[in-house]
């Protein structure tokens, strides 16, 4: 399990279990979420609530979480502050490819389609994004714009990061964010206020 904390946020990355394994894709999900939120906050936590947009809380607990699984991973980020923050992990699938003109513009692909594990951290920034603002309705292609900070790659923890900024409706929401390449095919993003 990779612990960290980025901008008083704590972040949890783990696989699924082999007993988690052997449960329903929902009934897995929920309790690999549920065993990081209980390493992560040291609580004895046993469910998780959502509210009408889908955005996962803990009842009766003043923490904010986001919560995000894939294939092979569980992504949970929790924090006691008043701000909103989103994450999103995903292992890559070469559909992400044909679908590139729906969530990057075409000035964003000149950024980001430089190779998959950046196509797949454009993918993952954009969803953190997207959880973090909470705008119903948003065009993710044109109205979320991300920008990789010069300096570009470095390593915390021996784990590949990207940093930068996303920016929402032209600057309304100025949000910074963090990609780490957690193995070579996924990849876990952070957005958070910045």
């Amino acid at each position: 399990m990779e612990f960290f904390e980025i901008s008083g946020i704590m972040v949890g990355v783990d696989t699924y279990t082999p007993a988690e394994k052997q449960l329903k894709r929902n009934d897995c999900e929920r309790m690999a979420v549920i065993r990081v939120l209980c390493r992560l906050t040291g609580l004895n936590i046993t469910d998780i609530c959502h509210n009408a947009d889908g955005s996962p809380f803990l009842k009766d607990m003043p923490l904010n979480i986001s919560i995000s699984h894939c294939r092979t991973h569980v992504a949970v980020a929790v924090s006691s502050l008043q701000n909103n923050f989103g994450i999103d992990i995903e292992n890559f699938r070469i559909q992400l490819d044909k679908v590139k003109d729906k969530f990057l513009s075409k000035k964003g692909q000149s950024v980001w389609n430089t190779d998959n594990l950046m196509l797949l951290r454009a993918w993952t920034i954009m969803e953190a994004t997207y959880k973090a603002v909470r705008i119903k309705g948003i065009d993710i292609c044109n109205d979320i714009v991300m920008v990789p900070d010069n300096d570009n790659k470095m390593f915390e923890n021996n784990i590949e990061t990207l940093c930068g900024t996303s920016h929402v409706n032209g600057c309304i929401h100025n949000l910074s964010f963090n990609s780490m390449a957690i193995t070579p095919e996924t990849v876990v993003s952070i957005v958070f206020k910045s």
